[in-house]
């Protein structure tokens, strides 16, 4: 047995110690996995489709999973998923902040850890303020399964200072072409 197994959280140790390594994600273990099993991480995971094409993010995402919802960003998002006609389970919610008092605070270790565990192929981040350091993160991180996600930085503001946000429609322009490339350019790749 190699030293890295001790480094593995509870359920993948059993994993590995059964020999059923396929299924272990490669690279560095993350040490955000020990919030997954820790609320509210643990719930919001448990909210999560089995098998998503996509995890979406954006940074009020915590508060509106934490009770503190707005009623137009929910409106937003069902709008969006219905113009993409994305089928049920192929869209997962996954927050990068959550609140603490009146402002929201970036804990970047769960957020990747639950996106190795999730294993989604895209992630589209609404919200120009977020993509940087997501992208960082992404591009920083040591685990394999991170490493094949594709990032989509979408903006939620348009240029019109009048119109705030940008309509379900504008947003499910941006998304399509984001979505045929990167079919494309998997479908491009030839298999190793």
């Amino acid at each position: 047995m190699d030293d890295a197994s001790f480094a593995l959280s509870a359920d993948l140790f059993v994993l590995h110690q059964a020999g059923i390594r396929l299924l272990l994600p490669k690279g560095k273990p993350l040490a955000g996995e020990k919030y997954l099993s820790c609320e509210p991480w643990s719930t919001f995971l448990a909210k999560a489709p089995a098998a998503p094409l996509m995890v979406w993010t954006y940074h009020e995402l915590g508060s509106d999973l934490s009770g503190r919802a707005d009623p137009s960003r929910g409106a937003l998002w069902r709008e969006l998923i219905k113009l993409l006609e994305l089928p049920r389970g192929s869209v997962a919610f996954w927050p990068f902040a959550l609140p603490a008092g009146e402002e929201d605070v970036v804990l970047m270790e769960p957020f990747l850890a639950g996106l190795a565990r999730i294993a989604p192929k895209v992630l589209v981040v609404f919200g120009a303020d977020a993509s940087p350091s997501i992208i960082a993160a992404l591009a920083a991180a040591e685990n394999d399964a991170l490493k094949r996600i594709r990032c989509c930085p979408t903006p939620l503001r348009g240029d019109n200072p009048d119109k705030p946000v940008r309509s379900a429609g504008e947003l499910a322009g941006s998304l399509r072409q984001f979505l045929n490339v990167s079919v494309s350019e998997e479908e491009n790749v030839a298999p190793a």
